[in-house]
């Protein structure tokens, strides 16, 4: 499953530029592929939420850094499509909720 993941890419929320709603465009990027200790999510729902919409205008700049492109919307429900080497609580197939920088 994970190569026909890595063979089309995503669909992301991006933002070029710092701006309102009209800075947003949803566009395909490339799929990244898992280190060492990370997963790749299926995602199957995602939401932007009002850390998104302040990174979008650019008031969290200090966190966020000045380069672009920016992918929003990080809270996510999917299934695991692929994992990295040293990954050995998760597997391919696996139902997951993610919400990155959790610390879990």
């Amino acid at each position: 499953m994970a190569a026909d993941l890595i063979s089309t890419g995503m669909k992301a929320a991006v933002i070029d530029r710092y701006g309102g709603n009209e800075a947003v465009l949803i566009r395909d990027v490339a799929l990244p592929a898992p280190g060492r200790n990370d997963v790749l999510v299926k995602v199957q729902a995602a939401s932007i939420n009002p850390v998104d919409w302040k990174i979008r205008a650019g008031m969290i700049k200090i966190l966020t850094g000045r380069s672009f492109p920016k992918i929003l919307g990080n809270e996510c429900a999917g299934e695991i499509a692929g994992t990295g080497a040293g990954v050995t609580l998760f597997q391919q197939g696996d139902q997951v909720v993610v919400y990155p920088g959790s610390g879990g």
